[in-house]
């Protein structure tokens, strides 16, 4: 039984590892699921995120992007080309929140199992530090002068 709340007039909710069992009446339901979405929220923390913001097409960078992204699973990389703008293609990064990633089955279910090495959740110290090595690598791998500026998701500017 997990308290998802701090009131003493909540009552528990059924866990069972990943999986909550919540109340079928609609009102208890929606109470149940504002409640979890805050205790959630609370508990995984996400890593650091980077938007690297470029001068070149996206074209041009496929094959180091493609390299830097088989050298670090444990990162999403997002790359998202622009017309018509100052910079032309924006790269994203971020650490996947369980190691391995999350499997899917053909029915579109997320299977994460806790039990073995891979389907664990990171720490955020060795999420953001899976980004910040990743970034690196990126970085040392784009032409420099293609390379417009790189924002953090605190919305601190690098140049």
């Amino acid at each position: 039984l997990r308290y998802l709340t701090d009131n003493e007039n909540d009552w528990p909710t059924l866990q069972c590892r990943n999986i909550f069992i919540l109340p079928g009446v609609p009102q208890f339901f929606s109470k149940k699921v504002q409640a979890l979405s805050v205790y959630l929220s609370s508990q995984l923390e996400r890593s650091v995120s980077y938007k690297v913001v470029l001068s070149v097409d996206e074209a041009s960078i496929v094959d180091a992007l493609n390299e830097v992204v088989a050298r670090h699973e444990q990162v999403s990389f997002g790359s998202y080309p622009f017309v018509d703008h100052a910079f032309k293609t924006v790269v994203t990064l971020e650490s996947r929140m369980v190691r391995g990633g999350m499997k899917m089955r053909s029915n579109s279910t997320i299977i994460l199992d806790r039990s073995q090495q891979e389907g664990q959740l990171i720490a955020k110290e060795e999420m953001d530090q899976n980004v910040q090595k990743a970034l690196d690598d990126l970085i040392d791998s784009l032409p420099r002068d293609s390379i417009l500026r790189v924002d953090n998701n605190d919305g601190v500017l690098f140049s």
